[in-house]
């Protein structure tokens, strides 16, 4: 018998709304955690952005539609630049879409750093960030 996320996982649009809330899930989780190492409260990102807290905290909130425009606009006034990756998902999303359907990762380069990381999500669902050099 499959479990319920097996189950909405056995169709196409299952697994393009459970990639769909994974990216909203990762990105406000390191919009989060970029403002807690850079020290950036919610009234200071408003601040910068020429937003209220209340705009801020419903971007934070998972409901809010993130478009790439306005991810860009707030790394870059955190002092970091946003890029994107793709790779093929894990298991049989194959059956659905031939060699894979695209999700993201998203990859911290802080413009006078030499290091950064890429934020990966493991398979039982947690966030890691794998440092790495920029060169």
């Amino acid at each position: 018998m499959k479990t319920r996320v097996e189950e909405a996982l056995s169709t196409l649009e299952g697994v393009r709304l459970f990639e769909q809330e994974r990216a909203i899930y990762d990105v406000t989780g390191l919009v989060e955690n970029v403002m807690e190492k850079e020290r950036v409260s919610r009234t200071d990102l408003a601040n910068r952005l020429g937003k209220t807290r209340g705009w801020v905290t419903q971007l934070l909130d998972g409901e809010a539609n993130k478009t790439v425009r306005t991810l860009a606009d707030v790394f870059a006034v955190l002092g970091h630049s946003l890029r994107f990756s793709a790779e093929p998902l894990d298991g049989g999303a194959e059956k659905f879409i031939g060699r894979g359907q695209v999700t993201f990762e998203l990859d911290l380069r802080p413009p006078l750093e030499a290091t950064t990381g890429v934020w990966h999500v493991t398979r039982a669902g947690r966030q890691e960030l794998v440092p790495k050099l920029v060169t």
